[in-house]
Formats: C-alpha cells, structure tokens, sequence
C-alpha cells in the first residue's frame, strides 16, 4: 500500500519537489488507505449524542431490540462501529477499496465516521484531510516505514 502511495504522488508531482495543496485532490488512493487507517483506528474513540425522539434500536443476533427514550444521552464506541461485520466484510482485514468511489457511493453515510457525522460534525474535516494529505505525501516521499519484528500487532 505505501509504494503504491508513493507512486501515486510521485506520478502527480510529476518533477516538482515540493508536494502542493492543489495536489491532495488528485491522491485518491492515498485517501482511500487514509480513510480505511482511520476506520480500523478512529482519530476519536467515541462520540456523545444525547436523543431528541423515542428510538427503537435494532439489536443483532437475536437479542431482543431496546427502545430509548428521548433526553437520553448515547455514545457511539466508534472503534466497534467500524469494526461491526453486519456493515463492513472482514472488518479487521486492511483495505482501502473499501472507499473507492463505487463502494463509498453504495456505503451508509453513518458507517463511517472518523470525525464525527450529523449537525455536530467537525468542521475541520476537510482541513484535517488536506493537512494529513500533505504531510503524510511529503513523508512517503522521503521515507520508508515499517513494523520491526517485536513490535506486537493492535
């Protein structure tokens, strides 16, 4: 995935040096492997909601659904919600493809969530994104990385 990343940059700067803002529109696959690092470790663990209406919740496996009454507050484990497998195929497994533009378009828009969703979204995603972008290129443009052997698995 990282040498694809690089060649991706390095085939949009073409023999610029300096990685450029106008450059991160055209990173699709380093978005993509961005999105799904961040589906399998969330930049925020939980989110709190508190519930405006009575909700009947879903429940899978059998168990009986709950029903919550408005005024209570929830809080989303998004770590659980990304990894759910009634939502994604072989949740633990890294795959950017997940966030191609075919998948993403057939893809709940609360199914993943990494800066929170809704009215109380952050409004620095965007921001966020870009910055990520740029310096995550610029380092794959001058580093390799990897796991050592004793470093342990999440």
């Amino acid at each position: 995935y990282q040498e694809k990343c690089r060649e991706e940059i390095r085939e949009i700067m073409e023999d610029r040096k300096n990685v450029q803002f106008f450059d991160v529109a055209e990173m699709t696959y380093l978005t993509m492997c961005m999105k799904e690092s961040m589906r399998l470790y969330a930049p925020v663990p939980f989110i709190g909601r508190k519930i405006k209406n009575k909700i009947n919740v879903h429940r899978p496996n059998g168990a009986s659904d709950v029903t919550l009454d408005a005024d209570v507050t929830v809080i989303p484990h998004l770590f659980t919600l990304h990894r759910n497998p009634e939502i994604w195929d072989e949740p633990e497994v890294f795959d950017p493809e997940r966030f191609n533009v075919k998948n993403s378009a057939k893809m709940h828009p609360y199914a993943f969530v990494p800066f929170s969703a809704g009215p109380r979204v952050c409004m620095g995603q965007n921001f966020a994104m870009i910055e990520m972008k740029l310096i995550v290129s610029k380092l794959l443009l001058n580093f390799e990385f990897w796991v050592d052997g004793e470093t342990p698995e999440p």
